[in-house]
């Protein structure tokens, strides 16, 4: 990621276009306001367009533009994103769900800087950089003949990898503290506000969990826990579910050369104790263990046998701590 953020950098001051190469939810798009942001062209506009979500119909005219009478219900001249890129930046989202025809114009506005609106006659000009980005195989696709090879190496001139959250999770707390920080007051009724924190149980679950969603996911997860928990601390009982299980289904991450003193085994145990109201024979066989060693776990961490208020207490005796 450190690489990544010099890339961003040093491409920034060029001219060349850029290809942002990643699974969705990355983001992609991200990189490639930063790059704008960070370039010459950072006073002047970022149209952004996601080429998915664009009807085959309309991407012509969309990207293009089109004059009066072009069609049916072209009662004006309209610019399209081309034009009002010009000076600044074109971001083009997913462009791999470009049509063939419309990778072909666009290769020739990349090459040339000119291109002719739907129902126009003359050529236009417009001076922008292209910013595309991806979560498929290009490279693969123009080798299956499902994308344009010419328009794939105009538009990988640099090329940017961002890879999946899985891959760096020890950026997760750094990325909970941003997202804190950017809710603030756009967050609804009270999240990011007051000082809004994630415990550090919840906090270990979430440097546990795949992220199959990258950002975007941790982003969603963090904007649900915090309205959940009333916009103050998120904490184990905010999380979704499957955050949850999966903590406690995997073993916590290990010290090296001391299985021992993993800092999550404890959280582990503590949520399975608590998930099945301190029943310790239920909390050893959903961890995988043998209720001796859980036992064993128990007392080297220090949690006492009582915890979570277990079913063999004396009728009557009080329930241990609750943990969240």
């Amino acid at each position: 990621m450190r690489r990544l953020k010099e890339m961003v950098a040093r491409v920034a001051q060029s001219r060349s276009n850029v290809l942002v190469q990643g699974e969705s939810g990355t983001g992609k798009e991200v990189i490639a306001r930063s790059i704008h942001s960070l370039s010459p062209r950072a006073t002047m506009p970022f149209i952004a367009e996601n080429c998915a979500a664009l009807p085959e119909g309309v991407v012509e005219s969309e990207l293009f533009g089109h004059v009066r009478g072009a069609f049916t219900g072209a009662d004006r001249d309209r610019p399209g994103l081309i034009a009002l890129a010009d000076g600044g930046t074109l971001f083009l989202d997913e462009v791999g769900d470009l049509p063939p025809r419309i990778q072909a114009k666009l290769l020739r506005v990349i090459q040339e800087g000119e291109f002719r609106p739907v129902g126009g006659r003359e050529l236009r000009r417009s001076d922008f950089r292209v910013i595309a980005a991806t979560h498929r195989d290009l490279r693969a696709m123009a080798g299956r003949g499902e994308f344009r090879e010419d328009l794939f190496y105009r538009l990988n001139v640099v090329g940017l990898n961002v890879p999946p959250l899985r891959d760096h999770l020890e950026d997760v707390p750094q990325l909970v503290g941003h997202i804190l920080a950017r809710l603030g007051p756009a967050a609804p009724a009270g999240a990011g506000r007051g000082g809004a924190g994630v415990s550090r149980e919840a906090m270990e679950m979430l440097l546990r969990y795949a992220w199959p969603g990258n950002v975007r996911e941790l982003q969603n997860v963090i904007e649900g826990g915090l309205v959940l928990s009333g916009g103050s601390i998120l904490g184990v009982a905010e999380l979704p579910e499957r955050i949850v299980d999966n903590a406690l289904a995997e073993p916590g991450p290990r010290e090296p050369g001391d299985d021992s003193r993993s800092a999550g085994e404890r959280v582990m145990i503590e949520l399975a104790l608590t998930r099945f109201q301190g029943d310790k024979t239920k909390a050893a066989g959903y961890i995988g263990w043998s209720r001796p060693r859980l036992y064993r776990r128990m007392r080297h961490h220090g949690i006492a046998i009582g915890f979570g208020g277990s079913p063999e207490r004396k009728k009557g005796a009080p329930d241990g701590a609750p943990f969240s």
